[in-house]
């Protein structure tokens, strides 16, 4: 992907591609995600926080998050909000991990995607 087509505010990222137009976004942190033309036929994997386990002589981990996939999704606008579920807190019972999911424009509507955390 060329310089200039997106922006993300608000959170750490990782983009990666190669020169024919394929790309992929990794978002570590919740925030807007805005890009400069309306895209078309793209691909979203959501994935839900991890549970936090629990402590004691008899330890267990947690659950790992719930994940969701679309595939050639056609947006209706070129913003989007994006909250990435937090890990569960470790305790004597397993804290849940937070949802992640996508919406349109602003934190309101409803989801395009959302995965449950574990």
């Amino acid at each position: 992907m060329n310089g200039g087509r997106l922006g993300v505010n608000g959170t750490d990222y990782l983009l990666s591609g190669d020169p024919c137009g394929n790309w992929v976004l990794e978002l570590y942190g919740s925030g807007t995600l805005t890009f400069t033309s309306l895209p078309t036929n793209i691909d979203i994997h959501c994935v839900g926080g991890g549970g936090g386990g629990t402590t004691g002589w008899r330890s267990l981990g947690g659950g790992g998050g719930y994940t969701k996939f679309i595939k050639n999704y056609t947006p209706t606008t070129n913003i989007f909000y994006c909250e990435v579920g937090a890990g569960g807190s470790p305790g004597e019972t397993s804290g849940s991990g937070g949802p992640s999911f996508v919406k349109l424009n602003n934190n309101s509507g409803s989801d395009v995607i959302r995965a449950g955390g574990g």
